[in-house]
């Protein structure tokens, strides 16, 4: 009898054994690491949620004000959330600051210079033999562009009306 209880417990030391190799990570392998940002500390958590009823002038008021001189849907995914971080900033006074209409002009032509760039030197590195003058053409109108100065067509438009 005293036989089978030895045999037993070793039986059961091996088994031990066994199942603690298993439930312990190889030290060889790292933790397995958290994707995403690190966790924000308990104190900046937002954990408090506000909620509130706009009729449909107030909220159309809002989407101007968040969204301005564009048209959007309430519906749209997303919308939600901004409206959200509008107010949180809004209340604590860390709106940005609104963009000019100048700077937004001067932005909206400068991309399109830039486009036209890019699709030159898209062409360039494909191989693609373009006519010199072209390509003078618009890197001199990006250069007037980020300079500021209006183009010649332009100039000579304005002496003509003037």
């Amino acid at each position: 009898m005293t036989d089978l209880l030895t045999a037993r417990a070793a039986l059961l030391a091996t088994l031990q054994a066994i199942t603690d190799a298993m439930a312990a990570p190889p030290a060889d392998r790292p933790k397995k690491r958290r994707r995403g940002p690190p966790p924000l500390p308990l104190a900046e958590r937002r954990r408090h949620r506000v909620s509130v009823y706009l009729n449909d002038a107030e909220l159309a008021a809002l989407l101007g004000w968040v969204f301005p001189g564009q048209r959007v849907d309430a519906a749209v995914l997303g919308v939600r959330r901004e409206l959200g971080r509008y107010m949180r900033d809004a209340t604590f006074d860390r709106l940005p600051p609104t963009i000019p209409e100048v700077n937004r002009e001067a932005w909206a032509a400068l991309a399109r210079t830039a486009a036209n760039l890019n699709q030159i030197a898209h062409l360039l590195n494909a191989g693609d033999a373009l006519p010199l003058a072209e390509v003078r053409a618009t890197l001199d109108a990006f250069r007037r562009d980020l300079i500021g100065v209006k183009h010649d067509a332009e100039d000579a438009e304005d002496e003509s009306e003037g």
